[in-house]
């Protein structure tokens, strides 16, 4: 069986096959399509850029809304512990597509009109990438490894079953060898920034979506960074928000541990650190398990836990003590 694709605007209009299963989307259609600001396809585009992975499977997955239960919480903390402060430094690690982010900043910015906010995520762009003497235009994630091919009416991922769509698996094989040695040269001769070379045509496109967006753009208080949680932020934060990221379902201890080493080296003595997971409900909404740190000169101080806590608070407490 052959699963088709998305590869141009006009396929939007017909997202679903015949039997209602969702298409795989061009991702350069995608979210050309999704930062129009006509807003033609902005639910298409919504469900698809969830279910977009990169090449290791990794998606960026968010709903507005996932938060409520607890921002008003946590803004009551936060109102308390830094209220002394004459602007408030903010990072937003791991934000997907944007989101959740764009209303934290809403929340934060009634709170501190002095606010200055960074959001942040390790898969921040795609490039699409044309070879010379090629039909096929690759996809390439952040790390610059294939996630996509196109061609036609075919969208091929690493990720389509061998069994219920073998004529994908089969192909994308195919194309990722015939294609391999010409993106094994554009990896070790280019980078971000970096004039493309000959052979090549490069576009990127942004990962996030219309709301963050114009958040960036429009507002000189917020910007958005490439991250990598495994290291060092660029500056001190009074205030560092982990959401969905730092837990044992993504992460080892050892490498769990090490990132929150990272975030605690990058927050001032008594920032605060809220860090948790959500959860859909049954019936509808989400419900936050997180929990709410004060950094001190020994270690880290709960103030909160909501909804059970984070599954992490151990790892805070260990990191937060041996840096």
């Amino acid at each position: 069986m052959i699963r088709l694709g998305v590869t141009c605007r006009e396929g939007l209009s017909r997202p679903k096959t015949l039997i209602g299963l969702q298409k795989d989307i061009a991702a350069s259609v995608l979210m050309a399509a999704w930062q129009d600001p006509s807003g033609t396809y902005d639910d298409v585009c919504r469900q698809a850029f969830h279910r977009l992975k990169m090449s290791n499977g990794v998606v960026k997955t968010s709903a507005p809304g996932r938060f409520d239960d607890v921002d008003d919480k946590l803004l009551n903390i936060i109102d308390k512990e830094l209220r002394g402060l004459c602007s408030l430094a903010v990072h937003d690690l791991g934000v997907s597509d944007g989101t959740t982010a764009v209303e934290w900043f809403g929340r934060l910015d009634t709170l501190a009109p002095e606010i200055v906010f960074t959001l942040s995520d390790y898969y921040d762009r795609c490039y699409v990438v044309q070879c010379e003497g090629s039909r096929w235009t690759a996809v390439l994630d952040a790390e610059l490894l294939p996630m996509q091919f196109f061609r036609g009416p075919l969208v091929l991922t690493p990720h389509q079953s061998a069994l219920y769509y073998p004529v994908n698996w089969v192909t994308w094989r195919l194309v990722a060898r015939l294609l391999s040695p010409a993106l094994q040269r554009l990896r070790r001769q280019w980078g971000p920034g970096l004039p493309v070379p000959r052979g090549f045509a490069v576009d990127d496109y942004l990962l996030l979506g219309p709301e963050a967006l114009k958040l960036v753009a429009d507002n000189e208080r917020v910007r958005f960074v490439r991250h990598d949680v495994m290291k060092p932020l660029d500056r001190e934060y009074s205030l560092i928000r982990v959401m969905n990221l730092l837990n044992l379902g993504y992460f080892p201890s050892e490498r769990l541990l090490g990132a929150l080493q990272m975030i605690r080296n990058s927050l001032a003595d008594g920032g605060l650190l809220i860090i948790g997971r959500s959860m859909a409900r049954p019936n509808g909404g989400w419900t936050t398990a997180c929990s709410v740190f004060k950094a001190t000169t020994t270690g880290a101080e709960e103030l909160a836990s909501f909804n059970g806590g984070s599954e992490v608070s151990e790892f805070v407490r260990r990191a937060f003590q041996s840096t």
